[in-house]
């Protein structure tokens, strides 16, 4: 499921579902049970859809089958995979990473390489997976992404994702998760993922990077070092915040713009176009495909958060993030991590979110729908243990 949002996840359409077909043979081959939590995520999901067909007419097969194959999928790989599948998916961002390093340096530091790769994705014919209902997203040769520099003159670092934005997200949710599992900032893995955020030159992952940082440490250190901490960290943060052309910036030009109706696009006009979208249809939601997604003639949105709002509805938006709270409490509690971690880690999927759209991947649905796995685990450890404990 670090695979969730790459280039071919998000585009190729073919590959989904087959990975999705071979997941569901999977899952009933075991004889596994469906989850109350689930089915009733389902069916919300599906009275919506009746509901959006009849307000709107028709949808989009294409859109509906997608979203649901998705919301599916991210549940049965978290079924199949158990108490393992975090581990898997740092492992797998983190497996990427490295490979990004070998095509991005080189590609800073000489020219000639960085215009060689601009050609490989057409040569390999993998450029022509770039399509789909939303655009055009080209340049992808399965393993990396190839992007220009741009106008600010920067060469930012996609991995194999559909945009930096994309990748780093996925990075500091890696990130966020190993060091719930490793409980420490300091590691191999945190190491390559943080040089990877650095080099995505990503506003929204910059931001989020140094609250997961601050909020860690800020739960991890004592009192005494808090009075010494925190005054540097945060003089630290604003002073890069205010030099850095892609954070303040960029962030207040962006706003002005798209709040003035000077741009139909962005995270914030997006947001300001699915709150107006949804509050005339809140109990339904605008649906999964782009056909009804908006009355407003815009290019598509781009924030996560509120995308998600207008897709499946504030009830549903509410269900989601009820089960996504639930899920990162308990695997802090099966970690031995401080639950007020928890609130702090949906402060950062939201901040991402924001950004991207990564709520409505397979990951985060796996995530959404893995609280249970962790409590079950927990009690087998514990009746494990016990059961030890009385044969010694």
């Amino acid at each position: 499921m670090g695979f969730s949002g790459t280039f071919f996840f998000s585009f190729k359409d073919e590959l989904l579902v087959v990975v999705f077909l071979l997941f569901i043979y999977m899952f009933f081959k075991k004889g596994m049970k469906i989850d109350h939590n689930f089915q009733i995520f389902i069916l919300y999901c599906s009275t919506i859809v009746i509901g959006q067909s009849i307000i709107f007419g028709s949808m989009s097969i294409i859109g509906i089958t997608r979203g649901f194959i998705t919301i599916i999928l991210g549940y049965v790989v978290i079924k199949l995979i158990g108490k393992n599948f975090t581990k898997y998916f740092v492992n797998i961002v983190y497996f990427f990473a490295i490979i990004s390093f070998f095509f991005y340096f080189p590609s800073l530091i000489f020219k000639n390489v960085h215009s060689f790769l601009a050609t490989v994705a057409d040569k390999l014919g993998t450029d022509a997976f770039g399509y789909n209902e939303w655009g055009y997203h080209g340049n992808n040769f399965i393993i990396y992404t190839w992007r220009d520099w741009t106008k600010d003159g920067l060469l930012r670092n996609t991995g194999n994702y559909t945009e930096a934005g994309a990748f780093g997200s996925f990075l500091v949710i890696a990130f966020m998760l190993n060091i719930i599992e490793k409980k420490t900032l300091v590691s191999k893995k945190n190491f390559v993922f943080a040089i990877a955020i650095i080099t995505t030159f990503s506003t929204s992952c910059y931001i989020a990077f140094f609250f997961l940082i601050f909020f860690w440490l800020s739960i991890t250190m004592s009192s005494v070092k808090k009075i010494l901490f925190y005054p540097i960290v945060i003089t630290i943060f604003l002073y890069l915040f205010s030099s850095l052309p892609f954070l303040q910036d960029k962030i207040e030009t962006n706003y002005e713009n798209e709040t003035t109706e000077v741009v139909k696009s962005g995270r914030f006009a997006s947001a300001l176009i699915d709150l107006k979208d949804v509050s005339k249809y809140p109990l339904t939601g605008r649906g999964f495909s782009k056909e009804t997604r908006s009355d407003t003639d815009w290019s598509g949105g781009s924030n996560g958060f509120t995308g998600l709002l207008v897709t499946i509805a504030p009830i549903g938006f509410l269900l989601y993030f009820f089960y996504l709270f639930k899920s990162i409490n308990n695997y802090c509690t099966y970690n031995n991590v401080s639950k007020q971690f928890s609130y702090m880690a949906i402060l950062v999927i939201i901040l991402l979110a924001f950004a991207q759209y990564i709520l409505s991947t397979p990951f985060l649905y796996s995530l959404v729908f893995s609280g249970g796995i962790y409590i079950n685990e927990e009690i087998n450890d514990r009746t494990e243990n016990i059961c030890n404990n009385t044969q010694l």
